[in-house]
C-alpha cells in the first residue's frame, strides 16, 4: 500500500509543531518561529468563536465519532473472525512460493520487496499487523498523515522545510557541539516505544564509519537515542540533565489534547498539567535558575531542547511524526555522506552466532573465539 496517494492535510508547521488534523501551528525550533509552508508570515487572527455554538458542534462531533467508533468496532469483531477462518501468511522476505508450499492461498500472501529495509517498512505489507489492531480505516490515516509530510520535505522551502531543519541542528549538535546523545522524551504514554524506534531507525542508518563512496568517515555520525516516556522520565534522569556536566540535546514532544478520552473539565485540567510539565522543562533547561548563596539549588541553563506538539495522538498525527523523522534520519545521512538504507554493522554478529549454535549442537566451540566466549559455552553445555 502506497502511502503517497493519500488525500492532502495541512503541512507541519515547527515551541508547537502541529501535526494534527486543524490548522497548521508554528513550530518553535531553536528559537527560530516557523510558519506553515503556506506562505512565509502569519496570517491575521480571526474573530472569536461563539461559545454556544462551539460546544453544540463539540457534542455533535463526539456523538458521531462515537458511532463511527461502534461501526468500527463491530467490523474489526467481524473481520477477526474471518481472519480466524481464513489466517493469512505474515508478510516475509521469503518468495511466495514458499508460502504458497505451505499451504497458503495465493490471495492471503503478502510480500514485499527485499529492498525495504525494517526500520522503514511500516507502510509495506509488515504494517498488517498495525491494520489489525487500529483498523483499516486507521491505517489509512496513518498513511495520510506520513504522505502529507512526504509532500512537505519535497515542497517546503528549505528555511521553512521541518526535516531539513532538524537535520541540520541534528548535525549541528552532534558534529559542532559535540553533544553524542539524543534523548527523546514523548509526553504521551501510548507513545514510550517511540524513541526505541528511533533508536534503530537513526543508529542502524547513519551509525556507519565508511561514507557511501567506500570512503572513512573522519567525524562522528548518528547520535546515541535513547529516551522514555514523560512525566515518568523527570523523576528518573532529568536530575542530571539538568544539573551534570554532560549537556544532552532533547527533543521533548507533547499532544495538546488527549485522544479517546472525555473532553470533560476532569480530563482537560489533568492533560493540560502534563503539556504544562513538557513546557516547563524545556523552559528550565534553556534558561536555568541563577541561585549563588544555594549552589545545589543553581541551574545553569543553556540546554538545548527542541519542543514539538500536535492536536492529539490521532492516526493520521503518529504518521506524520514517523515519516518526520524518516526524513530527518536521511537528510542527516546525506549530509554525512553515509548510506542510510545498509546495515552491515548487523551481519557480522548475526552470522557469528549461527556459528557458535551450530558447534553448540555439535559438542565443539568454533576456532577464533576468545577464551571468555569459550569459558561461556563450557559452562553452556554443563547445564
Amino acid at each position: 500500500m502506497s502511502r503517497a496517494s493519500p488525500a492532502p492535510c495541512p503541512p507541519m508547521s515547527a515551541s508547537a509543531a502541529s501535526l494534527g488534523a486543524g490548522a497548521p501551528m508554528p513550530m518553535m525550533i531553536g528559537g527560530m518561529r516557523v510558519p506553515p509552508s503556506g506562505g512565509r508570515s502569519l496570517k491575521p487572527l480571526p474573530p472569536p468563536p461563539n461559545v454556544e455554538e462551539l460546544l453544540q458542534k463539540r457534542e455533535a462531533d463526539e456523538l458521531d465519532e462515537r458511532a463511527k467508533f461502534e461501526a468500527l468496532e463491530r467490523k474489526r469483531a467481524s473481520d477477526a473472525a474471518h481472519a480466524a477462518l481464513h489466517p493469512p501468511a505474515p508478510p516475509h522476505h521469503a518468495p511466495p512460493g514458499v508460502a504458497a508450499g505451505r499451504g497458503i492461498a495465493a490471495d492471503r500472501i503478502f510480500d514485499f520487496d527485499e529492498g525495504v529495509g525494517g526500520r522503514y517498512s511500516l507502510w509495506s505489507a509488515v504494517g498488517l499487523p498495525v491494520m489489525i489492531d487500529i483498523g483499516c480505516a486507521g491505517f489509512i490515516q496513518l498513511l495520510q498523515g506520513a504522505a502529507a509530510m512526504d509532500r512537505h520535505f519535497e515542497t517546503a522551502p528549505h528555511d521553512e522545510n521541518l526535516p531539513v531543519i532538524l537535520g541540520l541542528l541534528r548535525i549541528w549538535n552532534r558534529n559542532f557541539m559535540d553533544y553524542p546523545t539524543l534523548g527523546v522524551m514523548p509526553y504521551d504514554q501510548r507513545l514510550a516505544l517511540l524513541p526505541a524506534w528511533l533508536q534503530q531507525l537513526e543508529m542502524e542508518s547513519n551509525g556507519k564509519s565508511v561514507r557511501a563512496d567506500g570512503s572513512a568517515v573522519d567525524y562522528p555520525t548518528t547520535p546515541v537515542i535513547w529516551g522514555a516516556a514523560g512525566t515518568g522520565c523527570q523523576h528518573s534522569f532529568f536530575q542530571a540533565l539538568h544539573q551534570g556536566r554532560d549537556i544532552i540535546p532533547l527533543d521533548i514532544m507533547v499532544p495538546l489534547a488527549p485522544t479517546g478520552l472525555s473532553r470533560d473539565a476532569n480530563w482537560h485540567d489533568s492533560h493540560n498539567i502534563l503539556v504544562a510539565n513538557a513546557i516547563a522543562q524545556a523552559e528550565a533547561l534553556a534558561c536555568g535558575a541563577a541561585n549563588a548563596a544555594e549552589p545545589h539549588s543553581h541551574f545553569e541553563g543553556g540546554r538545548p531542547s527542541t519542543l514539538i506538539s500536535w492536536d492529539e495522538s490521532t492516526p493520521r498525527a503518529v504518521g506524520r511524526l514517523l515519516a518526520l523523522y524518516e526524513h530527518v534520519t536521511v537528510v542527516s545521512g546525506f549530509l554525512w555522506g553515509v548510506n542510510s538504507f545498509d546495515q552491515w554493522g548487523v551481519e557480522l554478529g548475526k552470522a557469528m552466532a549461527k556459528q557458535i549454535a551450530t558447534a553448540l549442537d555439535k559438542g565443539a566451540a568454533p576456532e577464533g573465539l576468545s577464551a571468555t566466549a569459550v569459558d561461556l559455552l563450557d559452562c553452556l553445555r554443563g547445564q
